[in-house]
């Protein structure tokens, strides 16, 4: 009976030591899938801040690039305004000589009658 009582308590010391690397196992498992889980986490929010930085990289730009048209068109417009003015200028300058043809036309033909 002692023999068999050693023999059983060997055996649960057996599986009690078995029990116990098993745990430390799973221990160390899960202790690995956390770090990997960190590791993922921490290359996600290294992403987020990258992909975060090339947007307002990209809206600066655009931004950027945005300011530039309106200052071309800024300029564009008073170069049109400009151009608009000299025109106008022109026109009136002919629509003047015009009417002073009309005079000198109309002189001359009243010469004429007379």
């Amino acid at each position: 009976a002692k023999n068999l009582a050693r023999g059983k308590i060997e055996e649960l010391k057996a599986l009690e030591s078995e029990m116990e690397n098993y745990r430390k196992q799973k221990e160390f498992e899960i202790e690995q899938l956390q770090a990997n889980s960190s590791e993922k986490e921490n290359k996600l929010i290294q992403a987020n801040i990258e992909l975060t930085a090339k947007l307002d990289d990209v809206l600066t730009s655009q931004n950027n690039d945005a300011e530039r048209i309106k200052e071309n068109d800024g300029e564009k417009l008073e170069e049109l305004q400009l151009e608009i003015g000299t025109l106008r200028s022109v026109v009136e300058h002919k629509t003047s000589k015009i009417k002073e043809l009309e005079v000198e036309i109309g002189e001359a033909t009243g010469s004429l009658k007379k």
